[in-house]
């Protein structure tokens, strides 16, 4: 039985988790964003992985949508600015395609119970997104002031004002909750970040080494995140 006294929800998510967030922040479809030689087309294929990350988590978040616990603010939707963005960067018509990694969501994921603990894990990962949404956003437009200039900005402004759900999360997150709960928590996270990484990494053309070196965890084994 896990001790909630000793340890808040929250911290024993971060620390289940640990291990997925730092995968996601070693792809280097995300490392690019910060590198001085950031191009348009690389900047281009990450919004495309992101993209289609969002897609993927937003429509589990939609069927999740009547578990969202009372006085936590309503999910802002990401995809119809990453949609805008990459209309105005003429790139829509030159999507490449993203299949699914071999070792992750080709493999059958136990699905997500219908509850605000499933909920609440999946947006953990959608709204911790948003704390280095500052740092990023000015890194990008250093390196691309064009994407201002061209209106193509909406992802990262987007980012910036949902930053501030993230402390009414936080504080719903750290309830105390029984077993079950915090392996429903545990479960929505996970799903949300190996979403991400999948995505992220085929938008990069990592695919091969990813699913030759960085196996994802499975859903029974209880990585740890910094969050």
């Amino acid at each position: 039985m896990i001790d909630t006294a000793c340890s808040s929800a929250h911290n024993l998510l971060r620390k289940r988790t640990a291990s997925w967030h730092s995968r996601l922040d070693r792809l280097p479809a995300l490392r690019v964003l910060m590198r001085p030689e950031l191009s348009l087309a690389a900047y281009t294929r990450a919004l495309f992985g992101l993209l289609q990350a969002h897609a993927q988590v937003e429509r589990r978040l939609d069927g999740l949508a009547a578990d969202c616990p009372p006085g936590l603010p309503p999910y802002r939707p990401r995809l119809p600015a990453l949609q805008l963005d990459l209309q105005r960067l003429g790139a829509t018509a030159t999507a490449p395609p993203l299949e699914p990694l071999a070792d992750a969501h080709s493999r059958e994921q136990p699905p997500l119970p219908a509850t605000p603990a499933s909920y609440l894990g999946v947006r953990y990962v959608l709204e911790g997104a948003t704390q280095g949404a500052t740092i990023l956003s000015a890194a990008v437009a250093r390196r691309l002031p064009q994407l201002v200039a061209s209106g193509a900005f909406n992802y990262w402004e987007l980012q910036k004002t949902a930053a501030s759900d993230w402390e009414a999360l936080t504080q719903h997150i750290g309830a105390p909750r029984d077993d079950r709960e915090l392996a429903a928590l545990t479960a929505g996270a996970q799903y949300a970040y190996g979403c991400f990484i999948d995505s992220l990494s085929a938008s990069s053309g990592d695919r091969a080494q990813h699913a030759r070196r960085e196996p994802l965890p499975t859903a029974g084994r209880r990585p740890s995140h910094p969050s």
